[in-house]
């Protein structure tokens, strides 16, 4: 009898033994990391040890940085939902779905809600081939098993960049501008090819969100041109477009549309910057 009292007793702690693995530890549902930012990042397949303080679970995940390009500057990107001034390009962050055994989802949370600001500002900042953490919670009576992750990117602002181009048949120089999309303006200035030492051109306008497609954030913007003394010169219609050849090569931007000058000539216009990050963007 005491034998099979013993049996017993096993069995149970048995089946609590196996009934507590499934929620001490969480794994990649998918390692690959969907949305705004997919292929930058990837989550490193391991088991993931899950903490429990009170009502609420957590746990650290690794994210390793790939070597497909990222639209921002290291310095001049923050975490979605936290840091938004005049400094910032773009906010990013990472959000996350939860799963339970059975493969149903139980939690999903958007990267603006993911609250582990300064631990996603520094796995945005990792370079190729870099590891990083990120320490995701949740109600632990949820049971997570597996967990997904997903990006999300804001794009404030182009920052100052120097653009190539022509107008028509003229060429361009030195034309450098600074389109801010978060308060949907511009400014810049530039010269033809053919204009003298120290002539040069300003325009300013206004920019809103126009997506051609799912996967291009572009805006339609109007612009007024103006010469030294503040005389009408002229005015733009068209779009810019951020943009990559692939994913391996640098972001830019490329304008195109119309120009309609002081003569109400018009002309049409591609203008493209130099890649984001490069040394001879504008300063």
């Amino acid at each position: 009898m005491k034998k099979t009292l013993t049996g017993l007793f096993g069995g149970v702690l048995l089946a609590m033994a196996l009934t507590s693995c499934g929620s001490e530890t969480l794994k990649p549902e998918e390692t690959k990391i969907e949305g705004d930012l997919s292929g930058a990042f990837t989550l490193v397949d391991e088991e993931y040890p899950i903490n429990v303080d009170g009502d609420k679970a957590s746990v650290t995940l690794k994210i390793k940085r790939t070597d497909i390009t990222v639209p921002y500057l290291q310095d001049k990107v923050g975490a979605l939902g936290k840091e938004a001034d005049d400094e910032m390009m773009v906010q990013a962050g990472f959000g996350y779905k939860l799963y339970d055994t059975d493969g149903k989802e139980i939690d999903d949370v958007a990267a603006a809600d993911n609250e582990a600001f300064k631990e996603v500002k520094q796995v945005l900042n990792l370079q190729p081939g870099e590891e990083g953490e990120l320490t995701i919670t949740f109600d632990k009576k949820l049971k997570a098993a597996t967990v997904l992750l997903t990006t999300k990117a804001k794009i404030l602002s182009s920052g100052p960049l120097e653009f190539v181009g022509s107008i028509g048949k003229y060429g361009v120089k030195n034309f450098e501008a600074d389109f801010n999309f978060a308060k949907g303006e511009e400014k810049g200035k530039y010269q033809y090819v053919t204009s003298p030492a120290g002539a040069f051109l300003f325009f300013k306008g206004t920019n809103e969100s126009y997506n051609l497609t799912s996967n291009q954030n572009s805006w339609k913007f109007s612009m007024t041109e103006t010469n030294d003394a503040g005389g009408w010169c002229g005015s733009y219609e068209g779009t810019i477009t951020l943009m990559r050849e692939n994913e391996k090569s640098p972001y830019y931007y490329k304008m195109e549309g119309k120009f309609t000058n002081f003569r109400f000539d018009t002309y049409n216009f591609t203008i493209s910057s130099k890649a984001i990050g490069s040394k001879t963007s504008a300063e």
